[in-house]
């Protein structure tokens, strides 16, 4: 998992309806996904799931009865996804479940993509929650700056403040 649930899960609790998890999927790995999700309690679109797939995009599930919302983005086979996937967490949920969740240095990149990108003043916020929450010391300030460079959010990166 990925966005704002692991934002949290490394900081500070924030409502948030939907959950962010990026995979690696081929066509016929996303029409079994799909079919995962059969009945009236699940709305999936099979049609979407396949063009995120051929287009590396994104498609929703979405638990009716609750309104929760998956976000499954398409992994695009980038260098950084490579090393997101390679560094992957598994966190302990309060259920006794362990779930996989991008690294918090991952987490931050995005989110300083996001904002580049024009996206709202949460993710700085998110990102200073996890940087309290976790303390900036545990941070590997090394990948952080290599990839900030490679993903163009140096100046982003900069502004946190992290004195990478």
């Amino acid at each position: 998992m990925t966005g704002p649930v692991a934002s949290t899960v490394y900081g500070e609790p924030r409502f948030t309806n939907d959950i962010d998890i990026v995979v690696g999927m081929t066509s016929d790995q996303a029409v079994r996904f799909v079919q995962a999700f059969r009945g009236d309690d699940w709305y999936v679109s099979l049609e979407a799931a396949v063009e995120a797939v051929r287009r590396r995009g994104m498609f929703n599930v979405i638990h009716v009865p609750s309104g929760l919302k998956a976000d499954i983005l398409v992994s695009r086979g980038t260098a950084h996804d490579s090393a997101r996937f390679s560094r992957v967490r598994k966190i302990l949920m309060p259920d006794g479940r362990e779930d996989p969740f991008a690294s918090p240095e991952d987490v931050i990149l995005k989110k300083l993509k996001f904002f580049r990108d024009g996206g709202s003043s949460n993710h700085f916020r998110d990102i200073h929650s996890m940087i309290a929450g976790q303390g900036v010391e545990t941070l590997d300030r090394c990948y952080l700056k290599t990839w900030a460079a490679e993903l163009r959010v140096v100046a982003q990166l900069d502004q946190v403040k992290l004195r990478v």
